[in-house]
């Protein structure tokens, strides 16, 4: 099977959808910086995304994490150097260990 590829949405937005339940990982660039949502959860989906993010030349990465299901935050570890954004309750699942 072929690894999935970012669709580019216009020239700097591009959005992966998973094969497993069709969730979307959008991924917007900004002056050098690159902004991810919920960055998917195969592995094969988080290969696809960090190749992307490489390909662009982002020097920063942000993880915005909607809440603390596995299928949200198991991307967290596919981007180490990323700041993460999630509200109190999911930061806290987060941290905690739970949201795993």
């Amino acid at each position: 099977m072929r690894p999935p590829t970012p669709l580019a949405l216009d020239d700097r937005t591009w959005s992966l959808v998973s094969r497993r339940w069709q969730t979307s990982a959008p991924i917007v660039l900004r002056d050098g910086e690159v902004l991810l949502c919920d960055p998917s959860w195969t592995p094969a989906e988080l290969d696809a995304i960090r190749a992307h993010v490489a390909r662009l030349g982002a020097r920063r990465a942000h993880l915005v994490i909607t809440h603390a299901d596995e299928d949200h935050v198991c991307g967290i570890g596919a981007f180490p150097e990323a700041e993460v954004i999630a509200g109190h309750a999911t930061a806290a699942a987060i941290a905690d260990g739970s949201a795993a």
